[in-house]
């Protein structure tokens, strides 16, 4: 594939890959800062660590091993193995420029408005640390991975052939064999779904001119009902 920084939004508009992970660090995002508006007499919500700035870029490779066996001129199995080689180029820092508190560590908590003698602004290291001592989030940076996806395994009869027509119908399953995306990851890219699914494949071959083939083949998926572990956020 091409190189990705770009999503849809829930409306259908384009937008950064990254647009969710760039806001405001004030107590939204980490709810103590609200400990430090109370103690310093700060309007609520004002005290902010500064923006985040934050980049995706998925690089996606892959390849599809596929197998077939004849069993009969008119039934095969087979096997689809899908491999990726998967990165995500993360671009991530903090933007302070409108940062009202920072680091102090003669006050309590360590957090104080920057008009504090003795307070700086957060570095990106600092709200990295920050993260995964609040959260228990890994840290926002480049990641790559590469693994099996989820593997498809089946069978197809061809229930009619003739001069113009070469007709089959496949059925098969889908495995749940790829790694599925880590909660605790902000920046990973899941190899599979997690979830098993049978597979309903229509095959249509239409031969009558010489040397084309023309195929169209309708394709269903039943997922089967399945769980997994998400972080869920108060405003999703």
């Amino acid at each position: 594939y091409l190189p990705i920084d770009e999503k849809y939004d829930p409306d259908g508009n384009e937008e950064d890959l990254a647009a969710d992970f760039n806001a405001n660090l004030n107590s939204n995002v980490f709810p103590d800062l609200s400990l430090v508006e109370a103690g310093f007499g700060m309007p609520a919500g004002s005290a902010s660590l500064g923006n985040s700035v934050i980049d995706f870029e998925y690089k996606i490779d892959e390849v599809d091993l596929k197998f077939f066996y004849g069993i009969t001129n008119k039934l095969s199995i087979g096997t689809k193995i899908p491999y990726y080689w998967l990165t995500n180029d993360v671009n991530a820092r903090i933007d302070n420029t409108n940062a009202t508190v920072g680091k102090n560590p003669f006050v309590p908590g360590g957090v104080a408005p920057l008009s504090v003698p003795g307070t700086t602004p957060f570095t990106t290291n600092d709200v990295q640390n920050l993260l995964g001592q609040a959260f228990g989030y890994d840290r926002i940076e480049t990641w790559s991975g590469n693994g099996i996806g989820d593997i498809e395994v089946g069978g197809r009869y061809q229930y009619l052939k003739t001069e113009n027509w070469r007709l089959a119908f496949t059925g098969g399953v889908r495995l749940p064999t790829g790694e599925e995306d880590g909660p605790d990851s902000l920046v990973d890219v899941a190899f599979g779904s997690g979830a098993w699914a049978l597979l309903f494949r229509s095959n249509n071959d239409y031969t009558a001119i010489k040397n084309v083939i023309l195929n169209a083949t309708l394709e269903y998926d039943l997922v089967l009902p399945d769980h997994e572990t998400v972080r869920v956020l108060d405003d999703v």
